[in-house]
């Protein structure tokens, strides 16, 4: 009679743990960028700048800035929305990627990745020593008002 009280009571604790596990993943679910984002996907919010981020496939240093800004976006995400496109598979994504860098007179002819935009500012590139400057890139271009609507003529006319 004990085992079988005790055997109750050790499945309701693990019912109970499942429970708490699967309600904390709703409240808080994992941040995931969409790395294949079309261009209807872009919104231009007078409150978010956009990150552009263009990437290659089995590019170990664009899934690292990917991770990097998902584990930010907690802290950061409220001036952001992230918008991926694969260039090395993607024509249109390449051309999308020459577009908004003639947009920023810059150029990426040998289309290394990750390449990335944020706002004005371009880089090419990662590793956990950008960190510090993505983030600051993030919270200056977002205090530029006019940098929050960047890009909207290339996208709108596509």
């Amino acid at each position: 009679m004990l085992k079988n009280k005790l055997n109750l009571v050790i499945v309701i604790i693990l019912i109970s743990l499942i429970f708490l596990m699967g309600l904390t993943y709703i409240l808080n679910p994992k941040f995931k960028i969409n790395q294949n984002a079309l261009l209807e996907d872009i919104t231009f919010e007078n409150n978010k700048i956009n990150i552009y981020v263009f990437w290659g496939k089995n590019c170990p240093h664009c899934e690292e800035l990917f991770d990097f800004l998902e584990s930010i976006h907690n802290k950061y995400g409220k001036y952001y929305n992230v918008y991926g496109f694969e260039i090395w598979n993607n024509e249109a994504n390449a051309q999308l990627m020459d577009e908004m860098l003639a947009e920023l007179n810059s150029s990426n002819e040998k289309q290394a990745v990750p390449s990335y935009i944020i706002g004005n500012q371009v880089f090419n590139g990662y590793d956990s020593s950008y960190d510090s400057k993505i983030k600051e890139a993030i919270i200056s271009e977002y205090g530029n008002r006019e940098n929050l609507l960047k890009f909207k003529n290339i996208i709108q006319k596509k």
